[in-house]
């Protein structure tokens, strides 16, 4: 499931992931990030992981595509979680999906956003 977090304001936008992703998931985020791009040209993402516990089938071609649809449009991206690979992901993710990305550990959540936020007006 995906849910947008309350701290989301303007272009900067946080999104909770847990459980299994689905590819309605994917479509749920592909309208609102997608809305976000549309009235801002950008967008600054934060993605909470802590409670992910991995991805469906089909929902990596939704990934995928957002990749490719949105990925140019993402300024900063930055993962929030306390696991070894949600470091990783967040590595790998950054070439395909932001200019910048960061991985953050949940004890320095508020970090993210600040980080996220900067130089936004």
């Amino acid at each position: 499931m995906i849910e947008k977090l309350d701290q989301s304001e303007g272009k900067v936008v946080g999104y909770r992931v847990s459980g299994r992703l689905t590819a309605a998931d994917y479509d749920r985020i592909f309208a609102d990030a997608g809305g976000v791009i549309g009235e801002y040209g950008a967008i600054r993402m934060l993605c909470d992981m802590e409670e992910f516990q991995g991805v469906e089938l089909a929902a990596l071609w939704e990934d995928f595509e957002f990749g490719i649809k949105y990925g140019r449009s993402v300024e900063r991206l930055a993962i929030v979680g306390d696991a070894a690979w949600e470091k990783w992901i967040a590595r790998l993710a950054v070439p395909l999906y932001a200019h910048e990305g960061r991985y953050f550990p949940e004890s320095e959540r508020d970090a993210a956003w600040v980080w996220l936020r900067e130089g936004t007006g």
